[in-house]
């Protein structure tokens, strides 16, 4: 029996978020990044799938979502810039890494939630500490107060609030 390792694969080709969860990560509504990956009766697909059969955006999907998504929230191609400039590249020109904005951020907002394949799986995390976003506003649902938690996992509480302007639903994070 031959086995491939999925460390054989890079990671931002691997499909790794479904429709929902990129939706969310990228502050859009699930029907039109379904839209974007599906295409329908009148236009083509946006964003081509690794696997056509299984809905699952791979990081490299994400950024492209991401892009599309920035184009559409700006209208006008000189203001997209200060939102590409979130998108990190390596070496090879690749999108790296992604600072990602939801609807009521603007494009100068503090880089401080980042979705990275190579660091928790694609999920996003506080940068420069590896939390996840997921486990801080479940702590802060449950009660702990934004100071506890900033205190808890040696952040600022500048990062916990935008942390948490993230990651909340945007009526929660005004």
């Amino acid at each position: 029996m031959t086995y491939i390792s999925v460390f054989s694969r890079d990671p931002r080709d691997v499909p790794t978020y479904g429709i929902a969860q990129a939706a969310h990560y990228l502050g859009l509504f699930e029907t039109t990044l379904r839209q974007w990956v599906g295409g329908g009766d009148f236009s083509p697909s946006l964003i081509k799938l690794p696997d056509p059969e299984k809905p699952w955006l791979s990081f490299t999907n994400l950024v492209e979502a991401y892009v599309l998504a920035s184009l559409r929230r700006q209208h006008r191609i000189q203001m997209l810039r200060p939102y590409l400039r979130r998108i990190e590249h390596d070496a090879a020109g690749l999108a790296r890494r992604l600072f990602p904005l939801r609807r009521t951020a603007g494009a100068d907002s503090p880089r401080v939630v980042v979705i990275d394949p190579y660091i928790s799986f694609g999920k996003p995390t506080v940068a420069g500490t590896g939390v996840s976003v997921a486990i801080l506003i479940d702590r802060f649902r449950s009660g702990e107060a934004l100071t506890e938690l900033a205190d808890d996992y040696d952040m600022t509480l500048q990062q916990v609030e935008e942390a948490a302007r993230y990651g909340l639903p945007d009526a929660l994070a005004a």
